[in-house]
């Protein structure tokens, strides 16, 4: 047996020792990792899409807006109706309001407006997903662990 595990021994054991000082450290850490956990709360869920006439962009946000009530989210919709500017522009501006404590879905107009969009998020600290439209030289990888997925789709085997 270990010295100090016998009863009626005087030592302590090393290992004893070692338990009683992780559960400590475990105990003095606990409160930060918590506090740190819930201090940005539950992020706010974002579409952001061309336009609510199309129905394929209506039904992508009808079920946005269900994942996010599935997770008690904040969900909000950005519209672009198609200008660039206004979509890059109202995504920095989420960004800013929601102190990038945000999950951000977007379907850029132009393949070049994924660049600033991600750069965006990633210095905001925010969580991006792209759809369709990035320049080739765009990946995820290279903005880990903002930029999570590129998801686009190839219609060519449909259209045979």
């Amino acid at each position: 047996m270990e010295r100090g595990t016998q009863a009626g021994s005087e030592g302590i054991s090393r290992r004893h020792v070692i338990r009683i000082a992780g559960l400590g450290a475990g105990l003095v850490a606990a409160p930060a990792v918590l506090r740190r956990a819930c201090a940005a709360g539950t992020p706010t869920v974002v579409n952001s899409i061309r336009s609510l006439t199309n129905p394929y962009h209506a039904t992508w946000n009808k079920g946005g807006a269900a994942f996010a009530k599935s997770v008690g989210a904040e969900y909000v919709t950005l519209v672009t109706e198609g200008n660039s500017e206004k979509g890059v522009a109202d995504i920095k501006a989420i960004l800013a309001k929601t102190g990038g404590n945000c999950v951000i879905n977007v379907d850029p107009n132009d393949s070049p407006d994924a660049r600033p969009i991600v750069e965006a998020c990633k210095a905001a600290g925010a969580t991006v997903v792209t759809q369709w439209n990035k320049p080739n030289d765009l990946h995820p990888w290279d903005f880990n662990p903002n930029y999570v997925a590129h998801i686009s789709f190839s219609g060519v085997p449909y259209g045979k």
